[in-house]
């Protein structure tokens, strides 16, 4: 799963989550469940991750 700036068309489910709105492929929506997008600044570096609200991140 990934993240990226994208127009909506009519494969897209939107999503409002704390005022930001969103844009998820309806095919992914069964996957979407239990997920957090969080922005981090560390060391590394810094941006989006998408990970379980308990568990594994992927950036």
């Amino acid at each position: 799963m990934g993240l990226a700036l994208d127009e909506p068309d009519e494969n897209d489910n939107r999503l409002n989550l704390n005022g930001v709105e969103l844009l998820a492929e309806k095919k992914l929506e069964a996957y979407l469940d239990g997920q957090m997008i969080d922005f981090v600044n560390s060391g590394s570096g810094e941006g989006f991750i998408i990970s379980q609200e308990y568990g594994s991140s992927c950036s």
